[in-house]
């Protein structure tokens, strides 16, 4: 705030999600070596922070709520398998050995041979959430989705006086807007795709899942988030803010 008390700055700096206080040691990006560590005698992994950090889990909460499972250690090899699988395939270096104790592990913790492991961790399919456990960590976490803008929780959450007056508005993601206000001033071309849907006579658009051709970065970048943020695994908060850009009103989080 300003001297005078008028609010200046409004920005989400979330308690929850804080800078970690104090000099941080440094940091080691690297997925073999981060697993080589972890790795426990029996070929299987404690389901804890350290380990979804390296990971590089988008949905980390998803995971740690199997921390005190009782095939826990079996969940977390399963995540570092497909882990492995989604952001470094050929697996170089020690990480061909690290997948091997891995694989034995969880084969033998599930009754299941090598094939049916590696299909069901392939295809996450109905069948294969049957037989993994923590299956719905997996799926959060590896499976392509679009998403919606959390346009149902909103209906739910507005109060009743805001919802009678949405017709015609545009409800959407962030990035949307700033990608919408940029464009006109961008010298390149610009080609997106979005999902979008009409109901109750509102437009929602949706976040495409995006593929990146090179991945692991991707999950290094999770990895620095987590390594540099206190309870990096909290859902956040959303504030839900209504732009008016001509006769268009444009509600985004």
């Amino acid at each position: 705030k300003s001297e005078s008390g008028a609010l200046d700055v409004f920005c989400p700096a979330l308690p929850v999600r804080s800078l970690q206080q104090g000099a941080s040691p440094p940091i080691d990006l690297s997925l073999e070596r981060g697993l080589g560590r972890l790795q426990l005698d029996s070929g299987g992994f404690a389901l804890d922070r350290e380990l979804v950090a390296v990971l590089g889990l988008r949905e980390p909460a998803a995971a740690l709520a199997y921390a005190e499972h009782t095939d826990a250690e079996v969940i977390a090899a399963l995540l570092t398998l497909k882990s492995v699988a989604t952001f470094k395939p050929d697996r170089p270096g020690r990480l061909a050995q690290v997948c091997d104790w891995a694989e034995r592990f969880c084969c033998d913790g599930l009754g299941l041979q090598p094939e049916r492991l590696h299909s069901a961790l392939e295809q996450l399919d109905a069948d294969a959430r049957e037989t993994l456990p923590g299956a719905d960590a997996l799926v959060s976490n590896f499976v392509d989705s679009t998403r919606w803008s959390n346009f149902e929780l909103w209906m739910r959450l507005l109060p009743r006086q805001v919802r009678s007056d949405l017709s015609g508005r545009l409800l959407c993601p962030r990035f949307f807007v700033v990608d919408l206000a940029s464009a006109p001033w961008s010298p390149f071309d610009i080609d997106k795709s979005f999902p979008i849907l009409q109901r109750g006579g509102c437009l929602f658009i949706g976040q495409p899942f995006e593929t990146f051709g090179s991945p692991d970065p991707v999950r290094q970048g999770y990895q620095l988030e987590a390594e540099l943020v206190d309870n990096f695994w909290h859902e956040e908060d959303h504030v839900l803010t209504e732009l008016r850009l001509g006769s268009v009103r444009v509600l985004y989080s």
